[in-house]
């Protein structure tokens, strides 16, 4: 029986970090470049049936969780000056639909209602650059996968990991096999100079979760108040809940690549690979 998820990433999306839009100001952060180069890398080469990626930009409502719907999602980084790097990927509705379904059954506040235009963000932009690069430089026989784009809400952590469970069992009662890209930045107020300015629960945010993030220490996260993310002015710790939900009961191997604060906001990379089943990490059970 094949394995249903077949990797996870935690990457941050600064559109600096494209070479268009940085001018050299991306060498800066030339670590982060790479580390989200081999997290593209690693997810291409696990060669899944349809990528995930969720993104704090997607559209956003206060009492739900948006899938993106409809044949495909486009967009360029023209609002960065860059027109050159432009994106188009094909959405795997039936997977999208199953899922819907499964949260609708479950009551969870999640699926494709609410405005859809096709039109992508930056949040799901700026890996689908590296995830394209991977691509190109994969073999020949590497299948090109189908993508959902999801977006995160007002919900809690927590009912985030619940979509990220309901991806999982979608993709097994299809017999699809899934990758899952949790898109983005930690804390916003890392240095005086920057455009948010400094607050001390930035750098410790930091901290805490490349720690925990760094051990896949899933319950830790769920545990994390939503208060503490918010003082801290972060945007991704929704994100890698419902990544940490694709991957319950599930064991990774684990590697954390690199983190960065040198814009004032903090890019930390980390990889799941080598999925293993392993009954001892459901943690939304141990959580609630």
């Amino acid at each position: 029986m094949k394995q249903t998820v077949t990797a996870g990433v935690m990457v941050p999306h600064p559109p600096i970090i494209l070479p268009n839009i940085g001018r050299g100001e991306e060498k800066k952060i030339q670590d982060i470049a790479d580390a989200c180069q081999h997290a593209a890398d690693a997810i291409v080469a696990s060669q899944p049936d349809t990528i995930l990626i969720v993104s704090p930009h997607a559209p956003s409502y206060f009492d739900y969780i948006q899938i993106s719907d409809g044949p495909s999602g486009h967009g360029s980084m023209a609002q960065f000056r860059d027109p050159m790097d432009t994106f188009e990927i094909p959405y795997d509705r039936e997977l999208i639909r199953e899922t819907a379904r499964i949260c609708e059954e479950t009551g969870i506040p999640a699926g494709t209602l609410g405005q859809q235009d096709g039109s992508l963000d930056h949040g799901t932009m700026v890996p689908l650059y590296f995830l394209e690069e991977a691509l190109k430089r994969a073999p020949g026989s590497t299948k090109r996968p189908q993508f959902v784009r999801i977006g995160i809400g007002g919900p809690n952590s927590r009912m985030h990991y619940r979509v990220g469970q309901a991806f999982a069992q979608a993709a097994e009662t299809l017999g699809k096999t899934i990758a899952i890209v949790g898109s983005g930045d930690l804390s916003h107020c890392q240095k005086e100079d920057s455009g948010y300015g400094f607050k001390p629960e930035g750098p410790a945010y930091d901290a805490m979760i490349m720690d925990i993030m760094g051990q896949a220490d899933f319950l830790k996260l769920l545990e994390i108040p939503e208060e503490t993310a918010e003082a801290a002015m972060v945007c991704g710790q929704k994100p890698f809940a419902l990544m940490a939900g694709v991957l319950d009961g599930m064991k990774p191997r684990t590697e954390n690549l690199a983190h960065s604060a040198n814009f004032g906001v903090g890019y930390g990379v980390v990889t799941y690979t080598d999925l293993q089943a392993d009954a001892g990490r459901a943690f939304l059970d141990q959580a609630e």
